[in-house]
């Protein structure tokens, strides 16, 4: 991943003593010029300029002074930078720059001519996610764990006046913890010893695993091959042919259900039927129970006329006995007997009684002979009707046989057919079991195989990061060299290696004399780190690395470097603007010297300081 910074504009609103800066790709010289001699070139507004820059990059604050925070109160800065394709433009108080506006691409001109065009509002620390975001895309993350903040990482691109020149890896010349700034240097040059590191102990790791899953494999292959008799092809054919079976089965059992359906369905007009027979033997039984009703209640009254005529019987019989005897009362009303003609009974006439006697006797032996005529023409009717009625009843056993076969044969063979498929199921099922048992064997040796494969890829993987390291630490190494022996007209020569134990990033500069000897002094503590600072942007040019391409050097000759070997280092960065066709790094140095072949007017001198008075200072005023 190729990442670029770039700072296009700097400004102020309203504009300060016309401070409007334009900056290009390549060399960025901010020129602090000495007019008419006077030797201190100070509080002119270099290192200023350069903490504008970091303050539009996100630094919590700016100036310090009292007497600036009076006079910058209501100025603002604008700042036009990219990260990589996007374009933004910054709006931030100078003084109170909690709050960012931001803009997308850049409007430095459209908020000069209209101070009512706002952009988006946001608190720094968001502003600085966005930057952060922009610029590595979650690549300073480590197992969801952010390794480096976006302002830890910007600093190393900013190396502040004095301090941030004596170490390589102390950009702002403050104490950080040696871990951080070990982080920060691998995490720009790609030489991230934790990677290393993390990658050995997840081979470690895989390779633990891999040896338990191999072990783990060999002993329940054991145990199956030992436990199970049949080989898998012999189950498989098996298992297909109990399944063709149990097809077989489901599909008579539908067969038998369908017909079972079909059978109540056919079975309903024999219900019909049914109801009909039983319906006649229910009107049978009616006319039935009728006429037993009626041959009971002639019985009956036969039974009671039987009774009167034993009766007539009866009484002729005592009539005769009573004739021999004479008698004072009547033997038919029971009334005294008088002799006198005037008061005979009338109903002991003897003629007129035995008449009336043999009358209603006659009567009743013909109202008998006719009930005895309906109790026998009933009887037979009786008779009859229990015939019919029996016929009918066949009829409907009949149909209950013919219901009760269908249905108990369809159950049957449905009952069959469903012990068949259980039976076979139960086989199915045990040869399952011996089929997950193979399966197992195969899943265990599918995630040791899967684990060897991935322990291959993890060595694999250290060995090309291992490559690529080494590749970039050669070309580091190069550039270091190449870069110091230039800057010293190849009197030294310069060495880059990693430190034995800790890996850390450690650089020298020696004489190149033939005796190798260490320069140690002063001025060249600050040119190992130029020289190293300046490597590492060449790295950043020709490799995909993490670096920005972007690089600030605030004033680097404070010690006294030979002013020469000082002025080589814009002159190297003019040959590398030369060495690379597409120029996409950019190189910002705050200076009081310029090399021959750059002149006061060039085109490379973005902003000209001088100490001839306040108007020579960035912002015409000093604090």
């Amino acid at each position: 991943m190729k990442n670029t910074l770039f700072i296009n504009r700097v400004t102020t609103e309203p504009k300060i003593n016309k401070f409007d800066v334009q900056l290009t790709k390549g060399l960025n010289i901010i020129f602090a010029q000495d007019v008419g001699g006077k030797g201190a070139v100070n509080s002119v507004g270099k290192s200023t300029f350069v903490k504008l820059i970091d303050y539009g990059l996100g630094s919590n604050s700016f100036l310090k002074s009292e007497s600036a925070k009076k006079q910058l109160k209501n100025t603002y800065l604008l700042m036009e930078f990219s990260v990589n394709d996007t374009k933004t433009t910054i709006k931030r108080n100078l003084i109170k720059g909690t709050v960012c506006e931001v803009y997308d691409g850049w409007v430095i001109d459209k908020l000069l001519s209209n101070p009512s065009y706002t952009g988006e509002k946001m608190d720094n620390g968001d502003y600085k996610s966005r930057i952060e975001s922009l610029l590595f895309a979650n690549k300073n993350y480590y197992k969801d764990k952010k390794i480096l903040s976006v302002r830890q990482i910007l600093s190393q691109l900013i190396r502040v006046q004095g301090s941030g020149f004596e170490a390589i890896d102390k950009p702002l010349g403050i104490n950080e913890s040696a871990n951080i700034r070990r982080q920060r240097l691998e995490f720009l040059t790609g030489l991230l010893s934790e990677e290393e590191k993390h990658l050995n102990h997840e081979i470690e790791q895989a390779e633990e695993r891999e040896k338990d899953l191999k072990k783990q494999y060999q002993i329940i292959e054991e145990y199956i091959r030992h436990k199970t008799i049949k080989y898998e092809f012999e189950l498989k054919e098996e298992l297909s042919q109990l399944e063709f079976q149990i097809g077989n089965i489901e599909q008579n059992l539908e067969d038998e259900r369908y017909e079972l359906v079909k059978i109540y369905e056919r079975q309903d007009e024999l219900k019909k039927e049914k109801q009909k027979n039983i319906k006649i033997i229910n009107e049978i039984q009616e006319k039935i129970s009728a006429y037993k009703l009626r041959t009971l209640n002639y019985t009956t009254t036969c039974n009671e006329i039987e009774n009167e005529s034993e009766s007539i019987d009866f009484t002729i019989r005592s009539m005769e006995w009573f004739k021999r005897y004479p008698h004072k009362k009547c033997p038919t009303c029971l009334r005294p007997l008088k002799y006198d003609d005037n008061e005979k009974c009338l109903l002991h006439e003897v003629g007129a009684s035995d008449m009336a006697i043999e009358t209603i006797k006659q009567v009743l032996e013909n109202e008998k002979k006719e009930l005895q005529e309906s109790i026998s023409f009933y009887e037979n009717q009786i008779k009859q009707l229990m015939k019919e009625k029996s016929d009918v009843q066949k009829l409907v056993n009949e149909i209950n046989g013919r219901m009760a076969k269908e249905i108990d044969t369809v159950i049957e063979n449905i009952t069959n057919l469903e012990g068949k498929k259980e039976e076979l199921q139960k086989d199915l099922m045990s040869i399952n079991i011996q089929m997950n048992s193979l399966n197992d064997v195969n899943r265990y040796q599918k995630e040791w195989s899967d684990e060897k494969d991935t322990l291959e890829i993890l060595r694999k993987e250290l060995k090309s990061y291992q490559e690529g390291m080494q590749v970039r630490l050669q070309s580091l190494s190069t550039y270091y060299d190449e870069i110091v022996q230039f800057l010293y007209n190849e009197t030294k020569k310069g060495i880059l290696d990693l430190s034995p134990r800790a890996k850390n990033i450690q650089v020298k500069i020696i004489n190149n004399d033939g005796v190798g000897e260490e320069d140690t002094g002063d001025a060249t503590k600050i040119m190992k780190v130029v020289a190293f600072d300046l490597a590492l942007l060449k790295l950043a040019e020709s490799s995909e690395v993490m670096h920005p391409k972007f690089l600030i050097h605030d004033s680097p000759n404070v010690r006294d470097v030979d002013p020469e070997v000082y002025k080589r280092i814009m002159s190297y960065i003019l040959e590398l603007e030369r060495e690379i066709v597409d120029i996409d790094f950019q190189y910002i140095i705050t200076t009081l010297l310029l090399p021959e072949d750059i002149k006061e007017n060039s085109e490379y001198i973005k902003l000209k300081l001088n100490n001839n008075g306040e108007e020579g200072k960035l912002f015409g005023f000093s604090f």
